[in-house]
C-alpha cells in the first residue's frame, strides 16, 4: 500500500468518523447538556427557597414590634414583617408546585428524594396552617436547618461529617408533625 493510500484511507475514516459524530452523537450531547443544565438551575433554585425561608425565619424571629413603638415605625415594622411571611409563602408555593423538577435530581438512596419530598411538603403546610406566627416560624427554622446543612453547606468536609445527624433531626422533626397531624384528625 502506498503513502498516498494510506493517507487517503485515514483522512476518509476521520472524515466519515466527523460526520457520523455530528450526525448521531452531538445532537444527543446538547440535549443531554440542556437537561443537565436545567437540574443544576432547579437546584440553585431550591437552595434559594430554602435559604429565602432560613433568613425571612431568622428575621421573624429577630425583630418584634415593640410596645413603646409610634404608629408609624408600628406600622413600618409589620409591613416588613408581612412581606417577610409573603417570602415564605412564595418560597413555600415553589418548592411543592416544582418538586417534579428538583426532587428527581437527588438519589433515592438512603431516603434522601423522600425526605426532601417531606420537607417541601411539610414547610408548605406548617406555613397555612392555623398555627400561630411565632410557631410557624420556629417550626420552619426546624425543619428548614437541618436541609440547608445536608444539601447546600459551603465546607464538604463538613457537610459529609453533619448529614448523618442532620438527616435524623430532619426526620425526627418530619414524624414529630406527622404525629401532631394524625392525632389533629382530619
Amino acid at each position: 500500500m502506498s503513502t498516498i493510500q494510506t493517507l487517503l484511507i485515514t483522512v476518509g475514516t476521520a472524515a466519515i468518523t466527523a460526520w457520523v459524530t455530528g450526525l448521531i452523537i452531538a445532537p444527543r450531547i446538547e440535549a443531554r447538556k440542556a437537561r443537565i443544565l436545567a437540574a443544576h438551575k432547579d437546584r440553585d433554585q431550591f437552595s434559594d427557597s430554602v435559604l429565602t425561608i432560613l433568613a425571612c425565619c431568622a428575621r421573624l424571629e429577630a425583630v418584634e414590634i415593640p410596645p413603646e413603638a409610634s404608629a408609624s415605625i408600628r406600622r413600618s415594622l409589620l409591613v416588613e414583617r408581612q412581606r417577610w411571611l409573603k417570602q415564605i409563602e412564595d418560597a413555600t408555593c415553589w418548592l411543592v408546585d416544582n418538586t417534579h423538577r428538583w426532587a428527581g435530581t437527588y438519589v433515592g438512596f438512603g431516603g434522601y428524594r423522600d425526605l426532601v419530598l417531606r420537607y417541601a411538603a411539610a414547610v408548605r403546610f406548617v406555613f397555612l396552617s392555623e398555627r400561630s406566627k411565632a410557631d410557624k416560624v420556629v417550626i420552619l427554622r426546624e425543619l428548614t436547618e437541618p436541609v440547608q446543612e445536608m444539601f447546600f453547606a459551603r465546607d464538604r468536609l463538613r457537610r459529609a461529617a453533619l448529614v448523618p445527624e442532620q438527616r435524623e433531626k430532619l426526620a425526627a422533626t418530619l414524624d414529630r408533625l406527622d404525629r401532631e397531624h394524625e392525632n389533629d384528625g382530619p
